[in-house]
């Protein structure tokens, strides 16, 4: 049995839309969705981050648990997109990731570039058109 690829998603359950339109991405891209949004419980996410091939991390709303889970990813060398609804208000270091920034209404042109950067990841030798349903705002 072939077990299917995976991406961690560090995004609160209450942001509802958000995680709707990543999860659509991933599966628009053939991956499973990591991660059950429930940061209140005890469990750490460790053994999920491992058996992720990838990690998407929201920090809009700078939540101590995305920023662990950012560090285990970090530590473990997967990659990560790090996203965040504008205006971000973060000026810290994110290592060389790139920071998407989002606006509320803009969860489609998000969903297509996660599919863009979920298949430029893990294919980086197929050149592929930049998606032109969106043109982020992307931060190093």
């Amino acid at each position: 049995m072939v077990e299917s690829r995976s991406c961690f998603v560090a995004i609160p359950a209450s942001q509802t839309s958000l995680r709707e339109a990543i999860r659509d991405a991933l599966r628009a891209s053939g991956m499973q969705m990591l991660g059950d949004g429930d940061f209140s419980g005890t469990s750490l996410p460790v053994k999920a981050i491992q058996r992720a091939d990838l990690m998407i991390a929201d920090i809009t709303g700078l939540g101590p648990y995305v920023f662990y889970a950012l560090g285990v990813a970090d530590a473990l060398y997967k990659p990560v997109l790090v996203i965040g609804q504008r205006p971000v208000n973060f000026l810290g270091d994110f290592a060389g990731h790139k920071l998407i920034t989002y606006g509320p209404e803009e969860f489609e042109k998000l969903s297509g570039f996660v599919q863009y950067w979920v298949l430029d990841t893990l294919e980086p030798s197929v050149s592929r058109p930049y998606p032109a349903v969106y043109r982020p705002t992307i931060s190093l």
